[in-house]
């Protein structure tokens, strides 16, 4: 038998709160890497082509003395200044309308034909901007910049080309900058929490334990803690030795006195529990705002830059398009973690209003995709008063339960969404129950707990939203399942 490692609170909650600044941390190295990317590329683009405008002025400047830019001598000359003045530029070249290299940094390409198609492509289309062209087996960024002669008409290009490696070793430096930087935040972090936890948290909790088992062991009832804190601890303290002195002054059995000790332990043993859930979520908050605001604006700005791409894009090949629609729809499932982050550890108060359930379902299922393999039952009477809830809040309830209900038919089955009202209670009950794999009782223990999932992937914490906000407008959240038999939630609302 191998030896069982006992892991505490304080390593629970800081393995927890690590591993969300890592994935934070994670998220926000590679949105930076890409952005970086983007915004040093465009620089070293736009850098190139002022460049390569200035060499073009010099040329500009002999074209007004009517030298015709092949009758031109010596020009390389300048060419060879830019790349020898201006760190990161390869090559400066002058090129002729048929594609034959006038001028080079290197004379010895002087004369010989661009064989190039970007470049060919640029010097038909006269145009100026930057195009993407390979030279024995490396790429380069090149900006071309037309000039024209004495009346006007085209007579040649300047050519100003840099290496597309320079933009990715200088994003792989920044990357490696920005793990080495999130690592050493980590680790303060951690050692941070650590100290924090043991201080105010594990170290009262372990001494309201020990006094707990000493009383359940020793049915000694004159055992006391101490207090030295205003908080939700403090007050357990106070509720403990308060339970301590109420049985003091009872006459009862030595049998009946262990029995009451230990419903009272088992009582604050859930208090506990609880307490610890909220610990959860006090961290998970304080963690869930910083995240909120770090990956929210880079989303934002990584999905403005794809629906541009798109629009600017329509015509591309379908290779590019399918790989806009993968970014787009990781940034939506990105935005969707981030969401459920949130909605988490900070429930906005409900706006009630008088909602029908047949219209609220509908809508629901409308916005979410059903396969095929699975049959979708309604039965919704038509006869149920209408719900006194926030439309919006109990949308994302249903969704997220309808959403985990196919999810756990990979399969195909059959959902069904079942209500019931009770006209004495004035609520109604809202079953939604799947034929899925089911789940076993240690599970389902541990269902409604922040960050517990068995999911391969998510975070855990739909079950939360859905928790957090049924409470929040009035309601109870039910489950019921056994393994190979389907889960069932049943969700209570009062009616209007």
């Amino acid at each position: 038998m191998g030896q069982v490692i006992k892991v505490g609170i304080r390593e629970k909650v800081t393995l927890i709160a690590a591993g969300i600044l890592c994935l934070a941390i994670g998220v926000t190295v590679v949105t930076s890497d890409y952005a970086f990317r983007r915004a040093y590329a465009d620089a070293l683009q736009s850098r190139s082509l002022a460049i390569g405008k200035g060499l073009k002025l010099q040329l500009d400047r002999l074209i007004q003395f009517g030298i015709k830019v092949e009758e031109l001598t010596g020009f390389e000359e300048q060419c060879q200044d830019i790349v020898k003045e201006y760190t990161g530029i390869s090559y400066a070249m002058v090129v002729g309308g048929d594609g034959t290299i006038l001028f080079h940094n290197n004379p010895a390409k002087q004369g010989q034909a661009v064989v190039d198609s970007a470049i060919l492509r640029a010097l038909k289309a006269r145009a100026e901007g930057i195009v993407v062209s390979s030279e024995q087996g490396a790429e380069y960024y090149v900006a071309m910049i037309p000039v024209a002669g004495l009346r006007g008409e085209y007579v040649a290009s300047v050519a100003v080309g840099f290496p597309v490696a320079l933009v990715v070793n200088k994003t792989r430096e920044m990357a490696v900058f920005g793990v080495v930087t999130g690592a050493a935040s980590i680790a303060t972090a951690v050692v941070g929490l650590l100290v924090f936890l043991s201080i105010f948290v594990t170290k009262p909790l372990g001494k309201l334990v020990g006094t707990i088992d000493e009383v359940r062991r020793s049915a000694d009832i004159s055992r006391r803690v101490n207090t030295y804190s205003k908080d939700e601890l403090g007050a357990l303290a106070t509720a403990f030795n308060a339970m301590m002195e109420n049985l003091e002054k009872t006459t009862v059995s030595k049998a009946g006195l262990a029995s009451k000790v230990e419903e009272r332990t088992r009582e604050l043993l859930e208090v506990q529990e609880e307490l610890v859930r909220k610990e959860k979520l006090a961290i998970l908050g304080q963690v869930a705002g910083s995240v909120g605001h770090e990956l929210r604006n880079p989303l934002g700005v990584m999905s403005n830059a794809v629906y541009f791409l798109q629009t600017v894009l329509s015509d591309a090949d379908e290779t590019t398009r399918e790989y806009l629609d993968i970014i787009k729809n990781e940034i939506a499932g990105s935005e969707r973690i981030v969401s459920d982050l949130l909605d988490s550890v900070r429930t906005k108060p409900p706006q009630p209003e008088r909602v029908g359930l047949q219209a609220l379902l509908e809508q629901t299922l409308g916005k979410l995709v059903i396969p095929s393999s699975i049959t979708v039952k309604l039965d919704i009477p038509a006869t149920l008063h209408p719900l006194r809830v926030d439309a919006m809040q109990i949308h994302q309830v249903f969704r997220n339960l309808i959403s985990n209900g196919v999810e756990a038919m990979p399969q195909g089955g059959t959902l069904e969404i079942r209500a019931t009202e009770e006209v004495a209670a004035q609520t109604v009950t809202v079953s939604i129950r799947d034929s899925g794999i089911g789940m076993a009782p240690e599970v389902l223990a541990k269902l409604f707990q922040p960050l517990f999932t068995t999911k391969a992937r998510g975070i855990g914490l739909g079950l939360v939203v859905v928790k957090n906000l049924t409470q929040a407008n009035g309601g109870t959240v039910a489950v019921q399942s056994e393994p190979g038999k389907g889960t069932t939630f049943s969700i209570t609302l009062q009616v209007a």
